[in-house]
């Protein structure tokens, strides 16, 4: 499949673009080979991160971190293989049978989960959520249910390069 691009994200696949693309360039993974296909969405304005950042802090009382900013800078969400990078609000793929969720709303849902444990989720896989850790300020990969660290990592650039190239398993 080539590159497709609709008015909200870019549908990717190896045989496309990927080495042209910023985020695959910024992220490191232009030249990974299992690459198949991937969902990025269009990065949101400024208005809308700052929008993003401001609600956050006011809902949660924690503010957004560092490395999400910059993440979101390139790409308002990702989609690949199990893995979802959250963008800043839900967002609707009108030809895929899936949806992006929001930062916020998906924080609202893990709220009473990891509350006690200081964590903002950034993401998640089938087993396990993408999160940065308020208190020690890392991010880490951790099990959605028991919140048992899987992985500790300094940028959240380097937990999308380790699940990209090496898996949870």
């Amino acid at each position: 499949m080539l590159l497709i691009i609709t008015d909200k994200y870019h549908y990717l696949s190896k045989e496309s673009i990927f080495e042209k693309n910023d985020f695959m360039k910024i992220y490191k993974l232009h030249d990974l080979k299992e690459i198949k296909e991937a969902s990025l969405f269009y990065p949101p304005s400024m208005e809308s991160i700052q929008k993003c950042f401001y609600d956050f802090k006011n809902e949660f009382n924690v503010e957004l971190p560092d490395g999400y900013l910059d993440f979101l800078k390139v790409s308002n969400g990702y989609i690949w293989k199990s893995l979802v990078v959250f963008g800043t609000r839900l967002q609707q793929m009108p030809d895929k049978d899936v949806n992006l969720d929001g930062i916020i709303e998906k924080n609202r849902y893990y709220y009473p989960q990891i509350k006690l444990a200081g964590f903002i989720v950034l993401g998640s896989t089938s087993d396990f959520l993408i999160v940065f850790d308020t208190k020690n300020q890392n991010y880490r990969i951790i099990n959605s249910i028991t919140n048992e660290i899987y992985r500790t990592f300094d940028s959240l650039k380097s937990v999308l390069f380790h699940y990209t190239t090496e898996g949870l398993e």
